[in-house]
Formats: C-alpha cells, sequence, structure tokens
C-alpha cells in the first residue's frame, strides 16, 4: 500500500513540475504554437489530479490509488514521449529534454 501510495505522491509531483516546465521556456513539444494545445492539456490533467487527490485525500483504499493511477500514467508517459522523442519538426529530438538558455 504504501508503495503504490508514493507512486501517486511522485505522479503528482512530476505533473506539477511538467506543467510548470513550459510556462518558463524549459520544456517544448517541438510545435512552436502547437505547443499551447499540450501545455493546456497538460495543465488541465494537473488540476484534475490535484482536484481527484483533494477529493480523497482521507481515504487511504489502494483502489482508489490503482484506478487513479492507470488513467494518469498512461498520460504522464504520452507527456513525456512528446517532450522527448515524439517531438515535433520545429524543435526536433537532439538528444536534451530542457532548453537552458
Amino acid at each position: 500500500m504504501k508503495a503504490v501510495s508514493w507512486i501517486y505522491r511522485i505522479t503528482i509531483i512530476i505533473f506539477c513540475l511538467l506543467s510548470i516546465l513550459p510556462m518558463v521556456g524549459l520544456l517544448a513539444f517541438g510545435h512552436g504554437l502547437g505547443d499551447l494545445v499540450y501545455a493546456v492539456f497538460l495543465w488541465f490533467s494537473t488540476l484534475i489530479l490535484l482536484f481527484i487527490a483533494y477529493l480523497y485525500r482521507k481515504t487511504h483504499t489502494l483502489g482508489k490509488y490503482i484506478s487513479i493511477m492507470a488513467i494518469f500514467l498512461p498520460i504522464l508517459i504520452f507527456i513525456v514521449y512528446k517532450a522527448t522523442l515524439g517531438r515535433g519538426p520545429e524543435y526536433a529530438w537532439d538528444g536534451n529534454v530542457f532548453f537552458w538558455k
């Protein structure tokens, strides 16, 4: 139970970090202005995940964690893929995840 709870918390932290990075210009999805679509999708996913975590903060059932993780882990994997290997033509994948200025 504790391992699943920690994975859930780590997923929330990664979602929060990934939703901040496009706003400060350190993460791009390679589509220029089209990155807004991914950023907005990521922001709404993060808000929904935080809202669900707020609703279920008192109950600690294994089924709750597993069902939420079954929904949000594929979304997280998709976002990480689009930010790395699946980048668009404007900022093609060059081996770096972040754009340091």
